[in-house]
């Protein structure tokens, strides 16, 4: 079995190599070696017992999770900083966010719903939809692609 310290000395190198060369950033790649360490942390029992062949597969995986999720992060950040309409209120607002929202189709209104007014992330909605958790993603990123499109036309 193997212990913490000895899984980070030994593919610490790996991580920090394929997380910058994924990122191609030097300090988004930092984000992602945190992150990465942060859930070698949590899954520390898991690691000790994989082989080093399993441990370089979990590491790629998650390195690569990470970079997705912080792709998405950024997308939508800048999704609300260059939609700034001059709106009286934050009722015409939401008036007008909902409208948009009920052009979906019902499955990707659904997914939009739980992920942005209840807050779930894809394994819960996907559990709810009994659906796949990567289809959710999918349908999501679908959805948000259209409303994009709408908001350019506007």
């Amino acid at each position: 079995m193997k212990t913490l310290e000895e899984i980070i000395e030994q593919y610490d190198d790996l991580i920090r190599s394929f997380a910058l060369s994924k990122a191609k950033d030097r300090d988004l790649a930092d984000d992602i070696v945190q992150e990465t360490y942060l859930r070698v942390i949590n899954n520390h029992l898991l690691l000790s017992r994989l082989s080093h062949s399993q441990i370089r597969s979990w590491l790629f995986t998650v390195i690569k999770n990470i970079l997705i999720d912080k792709k998405r992060q950024k997308e939508m950040i800048e999704l609300t900083e260059n939609y700034n309409p001059s709106y009286d209120s934050d009722f015409e607002l939401n008036a007008n966010v909902e409208k948009l929202v009920s052009m979906l189709p019902e499955d990707e209104k659904a997914i939009v719903h739980f992920k942005y007014w209840q807050g779930m992330n894809s394994k819960e909605i996907a559990e709810m939809m009994d659906l796949p958790p990567s289809t959710v993603r999918w349908k999501l990123n679908k959805a948000l692609n259209r409303l994009r499109t709408c908001l350019d036309r506007c």
